[in-house]
């Protein structure tokens, strides 16, 4: 009898646990927003560390087997966890943490700025002396090779002349 109570007791606790650290990720989530595949990919982690959990707890108290009491246990631990603290850790453990982090966005911004803003500018003029060069290669390699000169002959050849049509047939 007594080993049983322990073993639920033990079964309250991993559910307090496993709950406490779902909390734990969603503060993370509203404190610093991400994609959906993160999101996905953190609930797949924390799933994957739950079933290692869990099954090591039932393999060594339970002697790897399941009892419907340890599953009792956890969903009583993961009940009376979210009621007494669940909704206020979330809550004020995202307002700490928030505020933690614009303090920080605060302090760090305008020497990242100013960081950034420097290359933005040698970026900038880079960018601008490359567009300068290749403009330039490109009227020199046009020259060279005659592309855009007119080649049906000298200037003035063709005047007075219907482009395209039929030539008319002379009369000698």
């Amino acid at each position: 009898m007594e080993n049983e109570l322990v073993f639920i007791l033990h079964a309250g606790y991993i559910g307090v646990y496993v709950t406490f650290l779902y909390d734990l990720i969603r503060i993370f989530r509203r404190v610093i927003p991400h994609k959906g595949w993160l999101v996905s990919l953190e609930d797949l982690g924390f799933w994957a560390y739950l079933f290692v959990a869990v099954f090591l707890f039932l393999n060594k108290e339970g002697n790897g087997t399941l009892r419907w009491f340890a599953v009792a246990g956890v969903l009583a631990g993961m009940i009376l966890y979210k009621k007494l603290l669940g909704r206020h850790l979330v809550s004020y453990g995202t307002r700490i943490l928030t505020r933690i982090r614009n303090v920080i966005l605060k302090i760090m911004t305008p020497p990242i700025k100013a960081a950034t803003g420097g290359m933005r500018t040698v970026a900038r003029r880079t960018k601008r002396g490359i567009k300068q060069r290749l403009t330039i290669f490109l009227k020199m390699l046009r020259m060279n090779l005659g592309v855009g000169r007119r080649t049906q002959g000298h200037r003035g050849e063709n005047h007075g002349k219907k482009k395209g049509g039929i030539p008319k047939e002379s009369t000698e």
